[in-house]
């Protein structure tokens, strides 16, 4: 944990989430607990196959759960692709690929405060068999959006989303609802709230010869918002990869993504974009280039963007990390980006 000043608030190095036997991989991450702490969930080998486990980090850097973690899979065969985000009461609901209901689906579970599953044992199907690479974030009701890949075909997959409610049933038609069919890949997909009872997920793209980012909207009821098969985020930019989206609170969203630089957009609850032309937040014409920028709310009505930096390409391959704070109407926020050296 780092604190407001920048001080480790734990020991020199980090603690130690879990010292099991077998690798355990961290996919998803963490997501907050509402009291200083975090939810951290991971794909685990301990057991021969892959399962998920779960751990609360309490703010004082000490675990909450038992001892090696608690575990939300042990069905025989594979479950992975974690990934959690609050459930607004101090849990949190982690989502996987595999396992639930004897395919391979995509599957959810709610963990309590104390680490207890809140839903049926060994998770609860969102999507049938098929899909993967799962995305989720919470619906601001004790419920999460999900987003997920189907494979339609050779080179040809599609986006579908379910909403999962508090009580661990699903909102929408069997399957989820389908965000876009368009031919070719659509993946690498990023999801966010709304903040008005739906989701926007932002994608890559491959339905024409380019790579292109686009987005749609599902409202709180399953219904899409926006254009069939999504809304191209930004006409002017042929290439786009590695798409990050964060809602802003008025029902659009910040779009962030790579091309060698970084470019950003804002759609507004409509789909068009708010911006007359796209952002262009970092510009490198060394190296690699940049990748995977990320977003985070500033809490100042504009975004945090970070990304892995190859402009030192020199240095054998060397990635940094910079980062840059973007205006509500379009700019950049001249401060120093950071980088190690």
């Amino acid at each position: 944990r780092v604190l407001s000043d920048g001080t480790a608030a734990w020991a020199t190095g980090g603690i130690s989430v879990c010292a099991a036997p077998g690798w355990q991989v961290v996919v998803g991450g963490s997501a907050p607990d509402g009291a200083g702490g975090a939810i951290v969930v991971w794909d685990d080998y301990r057991g021969g196959d892959i399962d998920v486990y779960a751990q609360r980090v309490l703010s004082d850097g000490t675990m909450a759960w038992a001892a090696g973690a608690v575990a939300l899979t042990a069905l025989a065969g594979d479950q992975w692709w974690a990934t959690v985000t609050s459930d607004g009461a101090g849990g949190g609901i982690v989502v996987w690929h595999g396992g639930c209901d004897g395919v391979a689906s995509i599957c959810a579970q709610r963990v309590g405060p104390d680490g207890t599953p809140v839903w049926q044992a060994g998770g609860i199907p969102v999507g049938g068999g098929g899909g993967s690479w799962p995305v989720v974030t919470g619906d601001g009701a004790g419920g999460a959006f999900v987003a997920w890949e189907v494979a339609a075909g050779q080179y040809n997959s599609d986006l579908y989303a379910q909403r999962v409610l508090s009580d661990g049933t699903t909102a929408w038609v069997t399957d989820g609802v389908a965000l876009t069919k368009a031919g070719g890949d659509q993946w690498f997909q990023a999801i966010a709230s709304d903040g008005e009872g739906g989701a926007i997920v932002a994608w890559q793209d491959e339905r024409t010869d380019d790579s292109r980012i686009y987005a749609q909207r599902v409202l709180s009821d399953g219904t899409v918002a926006w254009t069939t098969d999504g809304v191209w985020v930004s006409a002017e930019i042929a290439h786009g990869y590695s798409p990050d989206i964060l809602g802003d609170g008025a029902g659009g969203a910040w779009v962030v993504w790579r091309s060698g630089k970084v470019h950003a957009q804002r759609l507004r609850p409509d789909g068009t974009p708010r911006w007359t032309g796209t952002l262009l937040v970092y510009e490198s014409n060394t190296g690699r280039g940049a990748d995977k920028p990320r977003l985070v709310s500033d809490g100042a009505g504009g975004a945090l963007v970070a990304w892995q930096d190859n402009r030192h390409w020199y240095k054998v391959d060397n990635y940094d990390i910079y980062a840059q704070r973007i205006g509500e109407i379009g700019y950049r926020y001249y401060f120093p980006a950071f980088r190690r050296d």
